[in-house]
């Protein structure tokens, strides 16, 4: 078993990273919208604001999907399946997929 997490940068992509989770059999997920640390550091502390205006005003809001996976070879199905449908996390803009193994899941599918 593992918890991936998912990290979109870009949140239009969302429908289709959840739509290669379905497909992979992968239903115990949570999708979350939240902000970069970046735009909260720029709107709490005043430093940050004004280094961020040297380098133009970009929307950090994000969408975290946290998963338990059953085994690796579902998430690099997910991870295939993600890049064939234009969904490419090698590419810095589109954001990050990371897994860790987990030794204890109680409940869920």
């Amino acid at each position: 078993m593992y918890v991936a997490v998912v990290i979109l940068r870009n949140e239009s992509l969302t429908r289709a990273v959840v739509s290669s989770m379905i497909e992979c059999g992968i239903f115990d997920a949570t999708v979350l919208d939240g902000e970069g640390i970046e735009h909260y550091a720029g709107e709490t502390i005043p430093v940050f604001a004004s280094l961020r205006s040297l380098f133009g005003e970009q929307s950090t809001y994000n969408t975290t999907i946290i998963a338990s996976v059953k085994s690796r070879d579902v998430l690099q199905q997910f991870v295939h399946l993600c890049r064939s449908g234009g969904v490419d996390f090698e590419h810095d803009e589109v954001g990050t997929v990371m897994a860790f193994p987990c030794d204890f899941h109680l409940g869920g599918r």
